[in-house]
């Protein structure tokens, strides 16, 4: 564009930039010849070097290289025949056009009134364009066009305004003439938009919708009286999609007048939620179920209260005779009327009632053919029956007598339920029964009849007795089993206090009283009062073959026949002999005497259980304690021996029953020798003992242990094993101040069974699990302090140890330093930290960190190796560190510590040390 201060010849430049192609030398542009300026890669070049006298073209005398940028600059001439000054102004008379831009640092100034007319002047058509901000500052501006068309997403009302009570009255006017006004202000005072005219918009989206300090409605106009109009609040879309919740209510001229419509959308979660107190109290759920005081109802009419009792209730100020009625109706039976539960208004009663005769069935399970409790039409109630013959009938499909829990039966108990009487049927055999017991255990208790008087009669109706049995049969009246633990019945009879008691007991015997008042018993036939020669019992004492019996139990023989004999293959005679000893014989002789002087000998070996032994040293009478065991004297080496399948033969040696298993036991000096012999070998030499000293030692394969248990032998083993109901285990090693325990269990501080497991420290089945070896994964688990392993070269410290640590901390401050471990002594150690968030939430991420612990006695140093810290899905992690502190950590000295930043939730740090030290590292934190 030509400017002022320019040569006069001179009005503007023109640029024209090429990129060359290999020899080009021809380029087209505009130009006036003589004002042209030609460079090649920024070099201007000679007019020598270029031809331009054609005005459209140049053409270089060298071709140029490719990619070389040629630049052309043409420079248009003009004349001048009329201006204003540019120095001193002045004015245009007429019309001033410009094709170009108008710059000016000033203002565009004009008369009172200015007008900026584009296009035909003065038909007010065109378009004014104002490429930058528009700032209007009069008081008020004026746009007389038919249409405001604003491309800005913004508009500004009271821009710059210091707060809300300046901008306030800020809003759009429509001028109505006559009829005033309508407006749309800002309200500071409720900070809100207020319109004085209805609102009437096809849809609206709003966050909320606040009333006024008049009523607030929302209503479909129905003036008109033809419009089949309603009004719906849609909960998202359209309100009448059926995936959306809406609220419709008709107007007073649709078709179906004055009704509600509250729908929930037909999608999974579609109800309808009433709310109360900020609650969820009434749910109509998608499937039709209603929910009271529940959000989840799973049947038709669900209530549920979760601080107490839960009522529904249906009340009614009617005094009439039935009020307040909860109907029931089968649709169909045409809804008719079948039944209620309500309550009377003049006996204040509650009812459960039928009409047309019908039943009333209680089950449960949801199954009716539980039976439960059935209420027939004719009143007859039955229990585990339909169809009940009776007033009141129970149905037992038991098969036997309940001796645990409460049966199958019918129960009577006392108020807390634990005792009580059952009675019940029994399929098996068609019985009936009556039991008081105890249903918590086994226990049987006492059961009454007519405990205030009254007779009691079994088979007759005649009863002039307190008890009347009658047997219609002619057989047996009265029969008394025996109790299981003896087969022994029972008869007793006492006082009128109660004070006294005496039996009579039996098993299958008859008894008869005597004439002098005793009693006389026989197996078969029938006693006499006269009957001498039978067991007999006067008063207290018994007697047989006397009837005058003097001591309580009184055998009459006299003689030196045997007073009694049991027999059988062969005879047993028992008898007293001169009236001062007392012998057992049997064919072979006496076996046992009793004498007058109270010695008492065994003629015989004697033997206990199911064998005898033939042949045995008359001097050593033994006692043979079944076929595999003997308890025998010994009086050659101050000793007694106990025997399995040994005894002293004739010629005075040990000798066995056979040739295999034997087995002895000699107590001698005070210590206990235990010995078997070889399987089978015939030579009965005895091996290689067991035996327990005197102090207590204990030796397995050798005679002389040197310790409380002495094992010897080629690849001795010791093992513990437990028995079929038992799958843990273990030895213990315990002292006054604890001990080590080994074993596959202890306390339930194993992952599963067959884990071995070494405790120490406590007394009995304390102590604390230290070391665990687990049977499924085969994992090497430590609970102690630290894990050692030792090279087996060194003496110094624990510097040819391998150490591993692991602790927890509970970081409860963020931002404060927490002891981790104790290290001290030249540490060359690594360590891993992680933190966890609230109770060991992992997933909602953490800190983790490596680093290591290097220096030499009181010069050690942290160093980090690797950190991160994420805190996804909430967690409130956002840094970690740790430090070694020669002094001043709060659980001493040598400390390595931890330091957490959180901004939420409680955490943990867990931190794994290994590596090499020349002292035992040893954790803190709990």
């Amino acid at each position: 564009m030509p400017y002022i201060g320019q040569g006069l010849t001179e009005g503007r430049r023109r640029l024209h930039n090429f990129v060359a192609t290999s020899n080009q030398t021809t380029f087209t542009a505009t130009y006036d010849v003589g004002y042209i300026d030609v460079y090649q890669n920024g070099i201007l070049l000679t007019s020598t070097d270029y031809t331009a006298t054609n005005g459209t073209t140049v053409v270089l005398a060298v071709g140029a290289s490719s990619g070389d940028e040629i630049t052309i600059i043409a420079h248009q001439i003009f004349s001048v025949t009329d201006t204003v000054s540019a120095i001193t102004g002045g004015a245009f008379g007429g019309n001033v056009d410009v094709t170009g831009n108008i710059t000016t640092t000033g203002s565009l100034q004009g008369p009172s009134s200015f007008t900026i007319d584009p296009a035909t002047h003065g038909d007010n058509t065109g378009t004014v364009v104002i490429a930058g901000d528009l700032t209007v500052n009069g008081t008020t501006t004026t746009i007389n066009s038919t249409t405001l068309d604003i491309d800005d997403k913004n508009i500004t009302l009271a821009s710059g305004s210091a707060n809300a009570s300046v901008a306030n009255g800020a809003g759009f006017t429509v001028d109505l003439g006559s009829d005033g006004t309508a407006t749309i202000n800002y309200d500071n005072t409720n900070d809100e938009w207020d319109f004085n005219k209805p609102i009437d918009v096809a849809s609206i989206t709003v966050n909320t919708l606040n009333g006024g300090a008049t009523n607030f409605d929302i209503k479909q106009n129905t003036a008109d009286g033809s419009d089949n109009k309603r009004t719906r609040i849609g909960g998202g879309g359209d309100v009448i999609n059926t995936r959306g919740a809406f609220i419709e209510l008709h107007g007073n001229e649709h078709t179906s007048t004055g009704k509600a419509i509250i729908n929930a959308g037909n999608v999974t979660g579609g109800e309808i939620s009433l709310r109360t107190g900020g609650s969820e109290n009434v749910v109509i759920a998608k499937n039709g179920n209603v929910g009271i005081g529940t959000p989840s109802p799973d049947t038709k009419f669900h209530v549920y209260n979760s601080s107490g009792n839960t009522y529904a209730k249906l009340e009614s100020n009617a005094n009439n005779t039935r009020s307040a009625l909860l109907p029931w109706a089968k649709k169909s039976d045409g809804s008719t009327l079948r039944g209620y539960i309500g309550v009377t208004g003049d006996a204040n009663k509650m009812e459960i009632a039928t009409s047309t005769n019908d039943s009333i069935h209680f089950y449960t399970n949801n199954n009716p053919t539980n039976n439960g409790i059935f209420l027939k039409a004719s009143g007859d109630v039955g229990i585990g029956t339909t169809s009940p013959q009776v007033k009141l009938q129970v149905n037992d499909t038991g098969t036997a007598v309940p001796t645990s829990g409460y049966g199958t039966g019918f129960n009577v108990s006392r108020a807390d339920g634990l005792i009580g009487m059952t009675m019940g049927y029994l399929t098996t055999n068609n019985t009936m029964y009556i039991q008081a017991r105890n249903f918590t255990n086994t226990d049987s208790q006492p059961l009454l009849l007519n405990p205030n008087g009254g007779n009691v009669g079994i088979g007759t109706d005649d009863l002039d007795f307190p008890l009347v049995v009658n047997s219609s049969s002619g057989g047996n009246t009265v029969k008394l089993l025996g109790r299981s633990a003896d087969n022994i019945s029972s008869l007793a009879f006492s006082d009128a206090g109660n004070t006294a008691t005496n039996y009579i007991q039996g098993n299958s015997s008859f008894i008869r009283a005597r004439a002098d008042g005793g009693f006389h018993f026989r197996k078969g036939g029938t006693p006499v009062t006269t009957d001498t020669g039978a067991f007999t019992v006067n008063g207290l004492n018994v007697g047989i073959g006397t009837d005058n019996p003097v001591h309580k139990f009184h055998i009459n023989q006299p003689g030196n026949s045997p007073q009694m004999r049991i027999s059988g293959n062969a005879n047993w005679d028992f008898y007293s002999y001169n009236d001062t000893n007392f012998y057992v014989n049997n064919a072979s002789g006496t076996v046992l005497g009793l004498l007058g002087n109270r010695d008492a000998y065994f003629g015989k070996n004697l033997s206990i259980g199911d064998s005898v032994l033939s042949t045995y040293h008359t001097s050593y009478p033994a006692l043979d304690l079944g076929s595999s065991a003997s308890v025998q004297g010994y009086t050659g080496n101050n000793g007694v021996w106990l025997q399995s399948n040994l005894f002293m033969n004739t010629n005075g040696h040990w000798t066995s029953k056979s040739d295999d298993y034997s087995a002895m036991l000699e107590l001698y000096d005070g210590n206990f020798h235990f010995y078997n012999t070889a399987s089978g070998t015939g030579t009965r030499t005895l091996l290689t003992p067991m035996v327990i000293k005197q102090n207590g030692n204990v030796g397995i394969g050798t005679g002389n242990p040197n310790k409380n248990l002495h094992v010897y032998g080629t690849n001795p083993t010791i093992q513990v094993q437990g028995d079929s109901n038992s799958y843990y285990p273990r030895i213990d090693m315990t002292g006054v101040n604890g001990g080590l325990h080994l074993g596959t269990y202890w306390g339930g501080n194993i992952t599963s069974a067959g884990d071995f497991s070494i405790w120490t420290g406590g007394t009995g089945d304390g102590g604390t699990k230290q070391l665990q070896i687990q049977n499924s994964s085969g994992k090497l688990q430590t609970y102690g302090n630290t894990f050692h392993i030792h090279a087996g070269q060194g003496t110094l410290g624990h510097a040819n140890e391998f150490q591993f640590l692991t602790t927890e901390v509970a970081t409860g401050t963020s931002g404060n330093w927490y002891d981790v471990c104790y290290v001290s002594h030249s540490p060359n150690l690594r360590f891993h930290g992680m933190s966890v968030q609230d109770n060991n939430q992992v997933y909602y991420g953490g800190a983790r960190y490596m680093g290591a612990l290097m220096g030499t006695y009181g010069n050690v140093a942290c160093y980090q190796e690797q950190k991160r810290v994420s805190a996804m899905n909430g967690g409130g992690v956002s840094d970690i560190d740790y430090r070694y502190l020669n002094s001043g950590a709060s659980s001493g000295s040598y400390r390595l510590q931890v330091k957490l930043n959180f901004s939420s939730g409680s955490h943990r740090v867990y931190t794994c040390v290994y590596g090499n030290a020349t002292a035992e590292i040893s954790k803190d934190g709990y």
